[in-house]
């Protein structure tokens, strides 16, 4: 005979009694898996109330969830299943988003049954656009658990601290009041918070034109910009630093007489890097999402300054670029395979591309650049330099006394 989860849980942790009953009680109340169980046990210990209650409070609220689906995709579950379904997947989702912020016995729990891998894989599968549940019901069962207040802070410690490592107490992101639509909407709009002042001034646009056109077509050539890489732009003059806004929105320039900065924010590389950002691009692309597309717009504008391995170095020293891949052609990869499409809001970042056009276009401000970044960019190619001309001077004195004894 085999061991039960409570059993085997008990056998290797010492976890409370009222963790114990409620596992207990959702193995004799709903027909599901191990890891359903345990999450599901792990959600009502300690809420004071058995897993039925919160069952029956989601049947009362199943019709308005079903609205947030497409009705042929809910058709084929009764109420009751689909009120288990959405209850299901709740409770595995608010058992990760507390497991991450109180890391507590939950965590090592939660790790133990599913296994290093499987635990990682949560946080990945909550990106994906096929596997969204109403933000709503989220937060009506988060706050119903933990209460108001400590729900909607774990929500909003959970959202800030996946993105951006850090917890802003300013309240959960939302759009004109209202909330996010699911749990990827909450993550594009913590992404595109704005931290920084600058907004795009006009919806996507898509520019059509031929080519014989551009040079004529003022309202197209002040879209298209000739400036490419970090390492080219570092040729210009155009130094790299990390900006301090939590926004992919906080890319910023600056300008100097012959040094210019771009700012850019910080953004840790790993193998599921890729798998995000496509799926945040695929969400700003459905047809019935109102976005300004800025993660695409961010993705684009890494992609041109990464052409290389040498720019993924150059931004990896700077500490805007984290990761644990292997090397920086890994990390160059991850960008190049990330699809835009082609569809863009050429409006964000316009001023920053602006502004980095123009500095780019600066004969003096270019030259000394490249003056400096050729010939003093080590310390021997500029002794070679100093030698050269102190050797020029000698020649010319000696030419000079030569010439004119006297």
């Amino acid at each position: 005979m085999g061991v039960s989860l409570t059993q085997g849980i008990n056998k290797q942790f010492k976890v409370n009694l009222s963790l114990t009953r409620a596992l207990q009680t959702v193995e004799s109340k709903l027909p599901m898996g191990h890891a359903s169980k345990l999450c599901m046990g792990m959600f009502v210990a300690d809420s004071g109330h058995d897993v039925l209650f919160f069952y029956f409070k989601v049947l009362q609220l199943v019709n308005d969830a079903r609205n947030c689906y497409f009705e042929d995709s809910t058709k084929k579950y009764d109420d009751e299943t689909f009120a288990q379904m959405m209850l299901l997947d709740a409770c595995f989702i608010i058992n990760d988003i507390i497991s991450r912020c109180k890391s507590g016995a939950n965590f090592y729990i939660t790790r133990y049954c599913l296994g290093d891998l499987a635990s990682a894989i949560v946080l990945r599968d909550m990106f994906l656009l096929e596997n969204q549940i109403p933000f709503w019901l989220l937060k009506f069962l988060m706050c119903l658990r933990c209460g108001k207040q400590e729900g909607e802070e774990m929500l909003n410690e959970f959202l800030n601290g996946t993105m951006f490592g850090n917890y802003k107490g300013s309240g959960i992101a939302s759009r004109d009041k209202d909330l996010p639509h699911h749990l990827l909407d909450a993550f594009w709009l913590v992404l595109v918070s704005e931290s920084c002042k600058d907004k795009p001034t006009s919806p996507t646009c898509f520019l059509w034109w031929r080519r014989s056109n551009i040079d004529n077509d003022s309202n197209t050539t002040k879209y298209v910009h000739c400036f490419r890489s970090a390492t080219e732009l570092k040729a210009k003059g155009i130094h790299f630093r990390r900006s301090s806004a939590d926004s992919l929105k906080g890319i910023k320039f600056k300008s100097g007489y012959f040094y210019a900065t771009l700012e850019v924010p910080i953004w840790f590389v790993s193998i599921y890097t890729n798998v995000f950002f496509l799926n945040m691009i695929a969400y700003e692309m459905c047809p019935s999402t109102s976005t300004d597309r800025a993660v695409t717009a961010y993705i684009e504008f890494m992609k041109s300054l990464i052409d290389s391995p040498k720019d993924v170095k150059e931004l990896r020293e700077k500490r805007i670029l984290l990761t644990t891949l292997g090397s920086d052609e890994e990390v160059l990869k991850v960008y190049k395979d990330i699809n835009t499409y082609g569809v863009r809001n050429v409006t964000i970042f316009h001023g920053v591309k602006e502004k980095i056009q123009a500095h780019y276009n600066n004969k003096a401000k270019t030259w000394l650049a490249e003056l400096f970044y050729t010939y003093f960019n080590s310390p021997w190619t500029a002794i070679a330099l100093f030698a050269a001309a102190f050797l020029l001077v000698l020649t010319f004195l000696q030419t000079y006394y030569t010439v004119r004894p006297s």
